[in-house]
Protein backbone atom coordinates (compact mmCIF):
# COMPACT_ATOMS: atom_id res chain seq x y z
CA UNK A 1 0.00 0.00 0.00
CA UNK A 2 2.94 2.88 0.48
CA UNK A 3 4.25 1.95 -2.68
CA UNK A 4 1.33 2.14 -4.12
CA UNK A 5 0.09 5.52 -2.93
CA UNK A 6 3.29 6.83 -3.28
CA UNK A 7 2.78 6.35 -7.02
CA UNK A 8 -0.59 7.60 -6.88
CA UNK A 9 0.94 11.08 -5.79
CA UNK A 10 3.51 11.28 -8.25
CA UNK A 11 0.46 9.78 -11.33
CA UNK A 12 0.58 12.09 -14.35
CA UNK A 13 2.57 12.88 -17.51
CA UNK A 14 3.93 16.29 -15.80
CA UNK A 15 7.34 17.29 -14.65
CA UNK A 16 8.17 18.40 -11.49
CA UNK A 17 11.24 19.46 -10.29
CA UNK A 18 12.16 18.57 -6.40
CA UNK A 19 13.54 21.88 -5.33
CA UNK A 20 15.59 20.78 -2.59
CA UNK A 21 17.03 18.12 -3.51
CA UNK A 22 17.44 19.11 -6.94
CA UNK A 23 16.03 15.82 -8.71
CA UNK A 24 13.50 15.85 -11.89
CA UNK A 25 10.79 13.26 -10.87
CA UNK A 26 8.99 11.99 -14.08
CA UNK A 27 5.91 11.36 -12.72
CA UNK A 28 3.58 8.30 -14.38
CA UNK A 29 0.48 6.38 -14.03
CA UNK A 30 0.20 3.07 -12.35
CA UNK A 31 -1.36 1.87 -15.85
CA UNK A 32 2.19 2.58 -17.61
CA UNK A 33 3.56 0.11 -15.07
CA UNK A 34 4.44 -3.15 -16.92
CA UNK A 35 6.13 -5.35 -14.73
CA UNK A 36 4.98 -6.38 -11.12
CA UNK A 37 7.29 -6.33 -7.92
CA UNK A 38 7.32 -7.74 -4.84
CA UNK A 39 9.72 -6.26 -1.96
CA UNK A 40 11.34 -7.76 0.66
CA UNK A 41 13.49 -5.82 3.51
CA UNK A 42 16.09 -8.02 4.97
CA UNK A 43 19.00 -7.09 7.88
CA UNK A 44 21.79 -9.96 8.77
CA UNK A 45 20.12 -12.29 11.51
CA UNK A 46 21.69 -12.25 14.96
CA UNK A 47 22.70 -15.52 15.87
CA UNK A 48 23.14 -16.13 20.02
CA UNK A 49 25.53 -18.56 20.20
CA UNK A 50 25.46 -19.51 23.38
CA UNK A 51 21.81 -20.94 22.52
CA UNK A 52 23.33 -21.99 19.39
CA UNK A 53 25.52 -24.47 21.49
CA UNK A 54 22.58 -25.86 23.14
CA UNK A 55 20.71 -26.65 20.25
CA UNK A 56 23.76 -28.64 18.81
CA UNK A 57 24.31 -30.35 22.03
CA UNK A 58 20.57 -31.64 22.02
CA UNK A 59 18.80 -29.56 24.53
CA UNK A 60 15.26 -29.28 24.27
CA UNK A 61 13.69 -25.32 24.68
CA UNK A 62 12.63 -26.60 28.14
CA UNK A 63 16.20 -27.52 29.07
CA UNK A 64 18.28 -24.94 27.29
CA UNK A 65 15.94 -22.29 29.15
CA UNK A 66 16.65 -24.23 32.30
CA UNK A 67 20.07 -24.00 31.54
CA UNK A 68 20.61 -20.10 30.49
CA UNK A 69 17.87 -19.06 33.66
CA UNK A 70 19.97 -21.11 35.98
CA UNK A 71 22.71 -18.74 35.46
CA UNK A 72 22.11 -15.77 38.63
CA UNK A 73 23.39 -13.43 35.99
CA UNK A 74 20.65 -14.05 33.24
CA UNK A 75 18.08 -14.19 36.12
CA UNK A 76 19.00 -10.35 37.19
CA UNK A 77 19.09 -8.65 33.53
CA UNK A 78 15.93 -11.13 32.14
CA UNK A 79 13.01 -12.57 33.63
CA UNK A 80 12.14 -16.60 32.41
CA UNK A 81 9.75 -15.18 30.03
CA UNK A 82 12.01 -13.48 28.11
CA UNK A 83 14.50 -16.21 27.92
CA UNK A 84 12.09 -18.50 26.99
CA UNK A 85 10.58 -16.50 23.85
CA UNK A 86 14.60 -15.40 22.84
CA UNK A 87 15.35 -19.42 22.80
CA UNK A 88 12.22 -20.23 21.31
CA UNK A 89 12.78 -17.83 18.43
CA UNK A 90 16.43 -19.15 18.21
CA UNK A 91 16.07 -22.71 17.92
CA UNK A 92 12.88 -21.88 15.02
CA UNK A 93 15.71 -20.01 13.09
CA UNK A 94 18.29 -23.16 14.45
CA UNK A 95 15.74 -25.97 12.49
CA UNK A 96 15.23 -23.80 9.57
CA UNK A 97 18.46 -23.18 8.79
CA UNK A 98 19.60 -26.85 9.60
CA UNK A 99 19.32 -27.80 5.61
CA UNK A 100 21.23 -25.12 4.12
CA UNK A 101 23.93 -26.07 7.15
CA UNK A 102 24.00 -29.36 5.67
CA UNK A 103 24.76 -28.20 2.33
CA UNK A 104 27.04 -25.62 3.45
CA UNK A 105 27.48 -24.12 -0.68
CA UNK A 106 23.62 -23.02 0.33
CA UNK A 107 23.79 -20.70 3.08
CA UNK A 108 25.52 -18.34 1.36
CA UNK A 109 22.91 -17.76 -1.13
CA UNK A 110 20.05 -19.00 1.56
CA UNK A 111 16.63 -17.15 0.24
CA UNK A 112 15.51 -16.23 3.31
CA UNK A 113 18.11 -15.19 6.25
CA UNK A 114 21.11 -13.94 5.08
CA UNK A 115 24.00 -14.25 7.75
CA UNK A 116 27.26 -12.47 7.37
CA UNK A 117 30.49 -14.09 6.22
CA UNK A 118 32.08 -14.20 9.76
CA UNK A 119 28.92 -15.30 11.33
CA UNK A 120 28.35 -17.90 8.46
CA UNK A 121 32.11 -19.69 9.40
CA UNK A 122 31.47 -20.08 12.97
CA UNK A 123 27.62 -21.44 13.01
CA UNK A 124 29.18 -24.16 9.85
CA UNK A 125 32.16 -24.92 12.15
CA UNK A 126 30.05 -25.09 14.97
CA UNK A 127 27.68 -27.46 13.24
CA UNK A 128 30.21 -29.90 12.24
CA UNK A 129 32.60 -29.78 15.46
CA UNK A 130 32.63 -33.12 16.94
CA UNK A 131 33.03 -34.93 20.29
CA UNK A 132 36.21 -36.61 21.28
CA UNK A 133 34.34 -38.96 23.23
CA UNK A 134 31.89 -39.67 19.99
CA UNK A 135 34.62 -40.26 17.63
CA UNK A 136 36.84 -42.72 20.32
CA UNK A 137 33.32 -44.58 19.61
CA UNK A 138 33.30 -44.74 15.85
CA UNK A 139 36.97 -44.62 14.86
CA UNK A 140 37.73 -47.40 12.51
CA UNK A 141 34.48 -48.86 12.17
CA UNK A 142 32.46 -48.62 9.02
CA UNK A 143 30.12 -45.70 8.43
CA UNK A 144 27.12 -47.53 8.01
CA UNK A 145 23.53 -48.24 8.56
CA UNK A 146 24.02 -50.56 11.45
CA UNK A 147 26.38 -47.31 13.33
CA UNK A 148 23.37 -45.45 12.77
CA UNK A 149 21.23 -48.05 14.79
CA UNK A 150 23.61 -48.08 17.45
CA UNK A 151 23.44 -44.59 18.24
CA UNK A 152 21.23 -44.64 20.86
CA UNK A 153 24.35 -47.26 22.26
CA UNK A 154 26.93 -44.40 21.69
CA UNK A 155 25.40 -41.87 23.22
CA UNK A 156 24.62 -43.70 26.78
CA UNK A 157 28.56 -45.10 26.41
CA UNK A 158 29.75 -41.51 25.14
CA UNK A 159 27.42 -39.32 27.60
CA UNK A 160 26.71 -37.30 24.82
CA UNK A 161 22.84 -36.55 23.70
CA UNK A 162 21.12 -39.15 20.93
CA UNK A 163 20.69 -35.67 18.50
CA UNK A 164 24.11 -34.71 18.76
CA UNK A 165 25.76 -37.95 18.12
CA UNK A 166 22.75 -37.99 15.07
CA UNK A 167 24.10 -34.92 14.15
CA UNK A 168 27.89 -35.92 14.59
CA UNK A 169 27.02 -39.33 12.33
CA UNK A 170 25.01 -37.98 9.66
CA UNK A 171 28.29 -34.95 9.19
CA UNK A 172 30.97 -37.72 9.08
CA UNK A 173 28.74 -40.09 6.54
CA UNK A 174 28.41 -36.70 4.28
CA UNK A 175 32.21 -36.37 4.23
CA UNK A 176 32.97 -39.93 3.83
CA UNK A 177 29.74 -39.97 0.90
CA UNK A 178 31.99 -37.45 -0.81
CA UNK A 179 35.24 -38.94 -0.50
CA UNK A 180 33.95 -42.33 -1.98
CA UNK A 181 31.72 -40.43 -4.84
CA UNK A 182 34.09 -37.49 -6.20
CA UNK A 183 38.02 -38.08 -6.80
CA UNK A 184 40.74 -35.12 -6.44
CA UNK A 185 43.03 -34.35 -3.26
CA UNK A 186 41.35 -35.26 0.04
CA UNK A 187 41.51 -31.76 2.27
CA UNK A 188 41.21 -28.88 -0.33
CA UNK A 189 37.66 -31.57 -1.54
CA UNK A 190 36.54 -31.46 1.93
CA UNK A 191 36.94 -27.73 2.09
CA UNK A 192 35.37 -26.76 -0.87
CA UNK A 193 32.40 -28.75 -0.01
CA UNK A 194 32.03 -28.30 3.39
CA UNK A 195 33.78 -24.92 4.12
CA UNK A 196 35.48 -25.56 7.55
CA UNK A 197 38.42 -24.54 8.75
CA UNK A 198 41.90 -26.45 7.83
CA UNK A 199 41.91 -28.12 11.37
CA UNK A 200 38.54 -29.13 11.16
CA UNK A 201 38.49 -30.44 8.05
CA UNK A 202 41.84 -32.18 8.68
CA UNK A 203 40.01 -34.07 11.07
CA UNK A 204 37.21 -35.10 8.72
CA UNK A 205 39.81 -36.35 6.23
CA UNK A 206 41.99 -38.31 9.34
CA UNK A 207 38.46 -40.14 10.54
CA UNK A 208 37.14 -41.12 7.23
CA UNK A 209 40.73 -42.68 6.13
CA UNK A 210 40.44 -44.19 9.78
CA UNK A 211 36.93 -45.49 9.04
CA UNK A 212 37.63 -46.84 5.39
CA UNK A 213 40.79 -48.72 6.41
CA UNK A 214 39.63 -49.99 9.65
CA UNK A 215 41.96 -48.74 11.65
CA UNK A 216 41.03 -50.27 15.39
CA UNK A 217 41.17 -48.57 18.29
CA UNK A 218 38.89 -51.20 20.00
CA UNK A 219 41.48 -53.33 22.08
CA UNK A 220 41.62 -52.53 25.86
CA UNK A 221 45.12 -51.61 26.53
CA UNK A 222 44.79 -48.93 23.94
CA UNK A 223 42.10 -47.16 26.33
CA UNK A 224 44.92 -45.05 28.18
CA UNK A 225 45.56 -43.43 24.68
CA UNK A 226 43.87 -40.05 23.52
CA UNK A 227 41.93 -39.80 20.68
CA UNK A 228 43.85 -37.26 19.40
CA UNK A 229 46.80 -39.51 19.96
CA UNK A 230 45.02 -41.60 17.06
CA UNK A 231 44.23 -38.99 14.76
CA UNK A 232 47.39 -37.36 14.69
CA UNK A 233 49.28 -41.21 14.41
CA UNK A 234 47.36 -41.59 11.18
CA UNK A 235 48.20 -38.22 9.74
CA UNK A 236 51.65 -39.22 9.91
CA UNK A 237 50.50 -42.70 8.06
CA UNK A 238 48.48 -40.57 5.55
CA UNK A 239 51.48 -38.51 4.89
CA UNK A 240 54.16 -41.34 4.30
CA UNK A 241 52.35 -44.32 3.68
CA UNK A 242 50.24 -42.62 1.08
CA UNK A 243 51.26 -41.18 -2.89
CA UNK A 244 50.25 -38.14 -2.32
CA UNK A 245 50.51 -37.74 -6.46
CA UNK A 246 47.90 -40.32 -7.01
CA UNK A 247 45.60 -40.56 -4.08
CA UNK A 248 46.15 -39.90 -0.51
CA UNK A 249 42.99 -41.75 0.25
CA UNK A 250 45.05 -45.55 0.03
CA UNK A 251 47.84 -47.17 0.99
CA UNK A 252 51.03 -47.39 -1.06
CA UNK A 253 50.87 -51.15 -2.13
CA UNK A 254 54.34 -50.60 -3.48
CA UNK A 255 55.76 -49.25 0.00
CA UNK A 256 53.75 -52.25 1.50
CA UNK A 257 55.55 -54.95 -0.62
CA UNK A 258 59.19 -53.15 -0.66
CA UNK A 259 59.04 -53.00 3.45
CA UNK A 260 57.66 -57.09 2.67
CA UNK A 261 61.07 -57.83 1.30
CA UNK A 262 63.19 -55.38 3.49
CA UNK A 263 62.26 -58.24 6.43
CA UNK A 264 63.54 -60.83 3.63
CA UNK A 265 66.56 -59.77 3.56
CA UNK A 266 67.30 -58.81 7.23
CA UNK A 267 66.04 -62.17 8.39
CA UNK A 268 70.04 -62.94 8.55
CA UNK A 269 71.21 -61.89 12.36
CA UNK A 270 74.83 -60.81 10.51
CA UNK A 271 72.68 -57.99 8.75
CA UNK A 272 70.42 -57.08 12.09
CA UNK A 273 73.74 -56.95 14.32
CA UNK A 274 75.42 -54.49 11.85
CA UNK A 275 72.41 -52.83 12.38
CA UNK A 276 71.90 -52.76 16.02
CA UNK A 277 75.65 -51.92 16.69
CA UNK A 278 75.41 -48.46 15.44
CA UNK A 279 71.78 -48.04 17.16
CA UNK A 280 73.14 -49.31 20.29
CA UNK A 281 74.85 -45.59 20.74
CA UNK A 282 71.50 -44.40 21.12
CA UNK A 283 70.11 -46.48 23.25
CA UNK A 284 73.08 -48.34 24.99
CA UNK A 285 70.57 -49.38 27.87
CA UNK A 286 68.04 -51.22 26.21
CA UNK A 287 68.20 -54.38 26.59
CA UNK A 288 65.62 -55.87 24.23
CA UNK A 289 66.82 -53.74 21.05
CA UNK A 290 67.34 -56.91 18.83
CA UNK A 291 64.06 -58.09 19.90
CA UNK A 292 62.45 -54.38 19.18
CA UNK A 293 64.24 -54.01 15.59
CA UNK A 294 62.70 -57.35 14.87
CA UNK A 295 59.67 -56.11 15.46
CA UNK A 296 59.70 -53.06 13.84
CA UNK A 297 60.65 -54.92 10.47
CA UNK A 298 57.86 -57.58 10.97
CA UNK A 299 55.36 -55.13 11.49
CA UNK A 300 56.41 -53.22 8.31
CA UNK A 301 56.17 -56.38 6.49
CA UNK A 302 52.44 -57.04 7.62
CA UNK A 303 51.46 -53.95 6.86
CA UNK A 304 50.20 -55.74 3.00
CA UNK A 305 48.08 -57.33 5.29
CA UNK A 306 44.25 -55.57 5.73
CA UNK A 307 43.89 -57.54 9.32
CA UNK A 308 47.91 -56.39 9.92
CA UNK A 309 46.93 -52.59 9.36
CA UNK A 310 43.70 -53.36 11.50
CA UNK A 311 45.89 -53.92 14.43
CA UNK A 312 48.60 -50.94 13.64
CA UNK A 313 48.11 -49.29 16.92
CA UNK A 314 48.47 -52.37 19.23
CA UNK A 315 50.91 -53.30 17.43
CA UNK A 316 52.68 -50.32 17.94
CA UNK A 317 52.21 -50.55 21.48
CA UNK A 318 52.88 -54.05 21.74
CA UNK A 319 55.93 -54.97 19.31
CA UNK A 320 57.89 -51.23 19.97
CA UNK A 321 56.83 -49.66 23.20
CA UNK A 322 56.64 -52.47 25.32
CA UNK A 323 60.24 -53.94 24.71
CA UNK A 324 61.93 -50.41 24.61
CA UNK A 325 60.75 -50.03 28.43
CA UNK A 326 58.54 -47.65 29.55
CA UNK A 327 62.14 -45.79 31.06
CA UNK A 328 62.78 -44.95 27.17
CA UNK A 329 62.40 -41.49 26.78
CA UNK A 330 60.21 -40.39 23.87
CA UNK A 331 63.12 -38.07 22.21
CA UNK A 332 65.22 -41.21 22.31
CA UNK A 333 62.53 -43.22 20.42
CA UNK A 334 62.08 -40.95 17.65
CA UNK A 335 65.94 -40.47 17.76
CA UNK A 336 66.55 -44.35 16.82
CA UNK A 337 63.74 -44.42 14.69
CA UNK A 338 65.83 -41.49 12.77
CA UNK A 339 68.96 -43.54 12.51
CA UNK A 340 67.41 -46.98 11.25
CA UNK A 341 67.61 -45.74 7.80
CA UNK A 342 71.32 -44.69 8.09
CA UNK A 343 71.90 -47.98 10.16
CA UNK A 344 70.56 -49.80 7.09
CA UNK A 345 73.39 -48.63 4.61
CA UNK A 346 76.08 -50.01 6.88
CA UNK A 347 74.40 -53.27 6.59
CA UNK A 348 76.19 -55.95 4.32
CA UNK A 349 73.73 -55.97 1.43
CA UNK A 350 74.77 -54.97 -2.20
CA UNK A 351 74.75 -51.18 -3.23
CA UNK A 352 72.23 -52.02 -5.40
CA UNK A 353 70.15 -53.05 -2.58
CA UNK A 354 70.58 -50.47 -0.46
CA UNK A 355 69.88 -47.71 -3.11
CA UNK A 356 66.63 -49.51 -3.81
CA UNK A 357 65.20 -49.75 -0.14
CA UNK A 358 66.64 -46.94 1.48
CA UNK A 359 63.81 -44.56 0.40
CA UNK A 360 61.07 -47.13 1.34
CA UNK A 361 62.63 -47.76 4.55
CA UNK A 362 62.90 -44.21 5.54
CA UNK A 363 59.02 -43.34 4.40
CA UNK A 364 57.84 -46.17 6.64
CA UNK A 365 59.95 -44.63 9.87
CA UNK A 366 59.14 -41.22 9.12
CA UNK A 367 55.47 -42.11 10.23
CA UNK A 368 56.17 -44.98 12.31
CA UNK A 369 58.95 -43.33 14.04
CA UNK A 370 57.28 -40.02 15.81
CA UNK A 371 54.00 -42.44 15.89
CA UNK A 372 55.94 -44.42 18.52
CA UNK A 373 57.25 -41.57 20.23
CA UNK A 374 53.75 -40.09 20.54
CA UNK A 375 52.77 -43.50 22.05
CA UNK A 376 55.59 -43.54 24.31
CA UNK A 377 54.80 -40.02 25.49
CA UNK A 378 51.46 -41.12 26.13
CA UNK A 379 52.55 -44.25 28.51
CA UNK A 380 54.42 -42.56 30.88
Amino acid sequence: NYFRKRLEKVSGRKKRRCSQHNITVHKASLSDMAAEFEVWLDSPLDVNMQIYELWLRGHSEISATASLTSDSADQSSFGPDAVAAEISSQFHLFEVLETALQNPAQLSRHAIFSLPPATQAKVLNKYFELDDMFIREILGKPVSNRMRKELDDIAERSRISVKSCRRQFENIRRVSKLVDDQEGQLLPLIQEQFRLDDALASDYAIIVFMCNHRLGIEKKRLHRFTTRDFLQSTSLFMQHWTNPAEDVREFDRQLFSDLREVHYLLRDQRKLDAMRTRLKTILPDVQKLDSCLKNIFQLGAGLSSSRELHDIFEDIVDKVIEPLGRAVKPVDVARLFAEIPRAFLETPLTAEQHVRFEKPLARFVAALGPAAALFARSSK
